[in-house]
């Protein structure tokens, strides 16, 4: 079943006889055009809270335009800087371990076997032939003050002031991280003066 569109005009008057009907296509109607102007209204804006308050950054509240805020510390710095204290307390330690040890193995009370991992073959053959005499020693060595400085980071220098054999003396020593372990401080070398 075909559907055709027809207009008045095509439509035959009754009783007239006409040819097989064709098919039609139907005048184009005219576009209409829209005369409706379209409505403006207006909105009230109102900004997200984010927007308004700025993004708070480490010293405070950065405005547009603002000097920027200063970079955190960086995390390597600050490991490099604990590894530094923790090596200058490690070297603090063994001076001051190593100089009541040298003071005492001198004086006569401690055997000299027990400096060996502490001081190099240098400073051992030095300290055993600075051992006192018996008839040498008048009161006890004792170690006064111990000061360590150090001018690289593998290196200390070390300066010592102690009473013995009844006179002030003064120890000059320097260690070096080279121990047999890693990280242990080595006496390389040392006067008594």
């Amino acid at each position: 079943m075909t559907t055709v569109l027809t207009t008045p005009a095509d439509t035959a008057p009754t009783g007239t006889t006409t040819g097989p009907a064709a098919p039609t296509t139907a005048p184009a109607v005219p576009e209409q055009r829209c005369t409706a102007r379209p409505r403006l209204r207006r909105v009230r804006y109102e900004p997200e809270p984010e927007d308004v308050v700025p993004p708070r950054t480490g010293r405070g509240t950065a405005w547009p335009g603002a000097a920027p805020a200063p970079p955190p510390p960086s995390t390597f710095a600050a490991a490099a800087e604990r590894r530094a204290t923790e090596r200058e307390l490690a070297a603090r330690r063994r001076a001051g371990t190593t100089m009541r040890l040298v003071v005492e193995v001198v004086d006569g009370r401690r055997p000299v076997r027990q400096l060996h991992g502490l001081v190099g073959p240098r400073v051992l053959r030095y300290v055993t032939a600075a051992i006192l005499a018996p008839h040498a020693r008048r009161a006890t060595a004792r170690l006064t003050s111990v000061h360590v400085s150090l001018p690289a980071r593998d290196c200390a220098e070390v300066t010592a002031v102690c009473s013995m054999g009844g006179r002030v003396r003064a120890i000059a020593a320097r260690l070096e991280l080279s121990g047999p372990l890693p990280g242990e401080w080595t006496c390389t070398a040392l006067r008594v003066l």
